[in-house]
């Protein structure tokens, strides 16, 4: 895995010439601000002193000398220059995808080894998205921050990469969001690797490129790059000006498949389990109605019983096959000085299990042991947690049907208007995520508008409720802004490409969206918090259950026959404390709020509302009046 990392800000200090008035300085500060990769300026004009900060590349400290001496009237020399910061210096943030977590106790565990971790700021994870997001700085790597998350037995994978401003950063414009477009490209040697890597990362505008084998024949390249500064089809033009034949990357799992698969590997676990644990069921039900049959109770030895084995045999692959799932969770968690739900699961069904084979084999060379065995407890117990599992999976699913309304607004082809090279303007049909700013788009009636832009020619009206809420059809003209998602209703229209990729309307109400149902409200907080010390408070509560019941069936304050005939004081007991570990489960406590707010903001999403986050969401109950300021929009309708 090859990576390139490019940019650092540095910081020039120059000695200045021919400045004899205030005005002289400002001209100089005017026209050094306004060339690209300059960030600052500070001109001292007592000292004819002026300190600069820039970016390297693509600038050096004699471009910016040599930009006050094309003024003409003055002259500049260089005195001193400092790195002021580099690329490893900034922060980031990571969007990951996350498997394997059951209930809050895992979100704890997770975000607590995270924040230890050298270089990570902060780290929020969301159970019911399967995701979260970690803003690390250097040393951290996103390598360190996925080989941390699989140590605990969850699997990660890195979804987006963004960087994050400053916070003592205080500009008047959002900084420019960066883009990533991934391509396969084919018969890529190491020179050719190293080759490709230097015309790439000498591209104004590209921020960085990275490579990595392709699971065909070609190398996985992802280039990021500032859409304000370069167009996607410009970047990939380097590749193929350099002699190299590229393709799509098309990702083999989204979000959604990725949900799917899950489902699917639960639900084949269920139905495995249910498989061999309804047998145990009904032999259960059966010795219970029928306690003498010849045929449940024909013995080996004295105590153990044909079904008994049987039982073993059904309970054995539910647990330690469908059940090791429970086991990986319960160790990764341990072995972090942490418990979670896993740790439950694990606990109760290998009581039931290991136990019931001791009395087994205890038995087998004890005739005067009475074996009462539970096989069925375990594997039953297994079962109903996977139904549980399984329907929460299906649940989640539901949950996030917002987002995909959302996404399914965008148009996925547009017309691209482009010269042959004669002065003629040919049509060619392009995928949505390969428009660049600038380009003129055709629009026919009925289709989607693939971008934001402005119209150039053509009239027509434009439907724009599903982005707006406008009921009516709103007249456009050329000179107008039209918005991505919205659909053209009459005439034919030209577009000229403003805003594109992350940059455009609807894909920021998607990314609102998505950050609100990631957002964790604040009484989420208290909750996760209760989860954290959750199960070793049931585990205490688990232990002087049995020890409660184990001194009260050895005294005589228990009326005659509580305890079943064929069992005995440590088994009646050991069932109780069994009992209060499986019914505590936190799973409740970690899934209520965020299926609340995912819930909330979805629902609001679809009905043209649009709340930012969890917090928002928790303190509208305080709110006692609405206000609108547009006058008849309730009353009459109107817009």
């Amino acid at each position: 895995f090859l990576f390139v990392a490019m940019g650092e800000v540095r910081k020039v200090e120059l000695e200045l010439g021919g400045m004899t008035c205030v005005s002289c300085a400002n001209t100089i500060e005017s026209y050094l601000s306004c060339q690209d990769g300059i960030e600052s300026v500070v001109i001292n004009f007592v000292v004819n002193q002026a300190f600069v900060e820039f970016c390297h590349p693509p600038l050096e400290a004699a471009d910016v000398a040599e930009f006050v001496n094309e003024l003409g009237q003055f002259t500049a020399r260089v005195i001193s220059e400092e790195i002021i910061s580099s690329e490893a210096d900034k922060t980031q943030s990571a969007e990951l995808s996350i498997e394997g977590m059951t209930c809050a106790s895992c979100v704890n565990m997770i975000e607590s080894v995270l924040g230890c971790e050298e270089g990570v700021q902060s780290v929020s994870v969301n159970l019911l998205t399967n995701s979260g997001v970690v803003q690390f700085s250097d040393p951290a790597t996103v390598d360190s921050i996925i080989s941390a998350i699989e140590d605990l037995s969850f699997t990660a994978k890195l979804e987006s990469l963004s960087d994050c401003a400053p916070a003592t950063q205080n500009t008047k414009t959002e900084a420019p969001r960066a883009s990533s477009v991934t391509v396969v490209v084919h018969d890529l040697d190491i020179d050719g690797i190293h080759k490709l890597k230097t015309a790439i990362a000498e591209t104004e505008g590209v921020s960085d490129v990275s490579f990595s084998p392709s699971s065909g024949l070609g190398q996985q390249v992802t280039i990021r790059y500032y859409p304000t500064t370069i167009g996607i089809r410009e970047v990939l033009s380097i590749i193929a000006n350099e002699g190299y034949i590229y393709e799509q990357y098309k990702e083999t799992e989204d979000k959604t498949s990725i949900h799917e698969r899950e489902q699917r590997k639960v639900k084949r676990l269920l139905i495995i389990s249910a498989v061999l644990s309804l047998p145990l069921l009904l032999i259960m039900v059966f010795m219970i109605l029928y306690p003498d049959s010849t045929i449940m109770m024909k013995e080996i030895t004295t105590n153990v019983t044909y079904i008994s084995l049987i039982q073993w045999a059904l309970a054995t692959p539910v647990q330690f096959y469908v059940g090791q799932k429970f086991y990986k969770g319960a160790w990764g968690s341990l072995s972090h000085k942490s418990a979670n739900m896993d740790v439950l699961v694990a606990l109760a069904t290998s009581i039931s299990y290991f136990y019931s084979a001791f009395v087994v084999i205890y038995g087998y060379y004890n005739t005067e042991y009475t074996v009462s065995v539970f096989f069925d407890t375990s594997a039953m117990l297994i079962t109903f947690i996977l139904l549980g599992k399984y329907l929460e999976i299906i649940a989640k699913g539901k949950t996030s049907n917002a987002i995909s309304k959302l996404v399914s607004l965008k148009a996925d082809t547009a017309t691209l208007l482009v010269d042959d090279g004669n002065g003629e303007m040919c049509e060619e049909v392009v995928d949505t995520d390969w428009l660049q700013v600038g380009d003129v788009i055709k629009v026919s009636p009925g289709e989607k508008i693939p971008t934001d832009g402005e119209i150039l020619s053509g009239s027509t009206t434009i439907d724009q409720s599903m982005i707006t809420g406008e009921s009516m059809p709103v007249r456009k003209t050329p000179e107008d802004d039209v918005i991505g998602g919205t659909i053209n209703l009459q005439g034919l229209i030209q577009v000229r490409a403003t805003r594109v990729g992350n940059d455009t309307g609807l894909a920021r109400i998607i990314r609102l969206v998505q950050d609100a149902q990631g957002s964790k409200a604040p009484i989420q907080r208290y909750a996760d918090k209760i989860s954290g010390v959750f199960v070793p408070t049931v585990l205490v509560l688990a232990l002087l259950t049995f020890f409660i019941w184990l001194a009260l069936s050895h005294s005589d304050l228990l009326p005659e026959g509580t305890i079943p005939e064929g069992s005995n004081p440590f088994q009646f007991s050991l069932l109780f404390a069994i009992s209060v570990i499986v019914i505590a489960c936190p799973c409740a406590l970690g899934l209520a709020t965020p299926t609340a707010v995912m819930v909330g903001t979805g629902m609001g999403a679809q009905n043209g509302v649009l709340i930012k986050g969890g917090h928002a969401l928790e303190m509208a109950h305080h709110v006692s009046a609405l206000i609108f300021d547009k006058t008849g929009t309730l009353t009459e309708g109107l817009l």
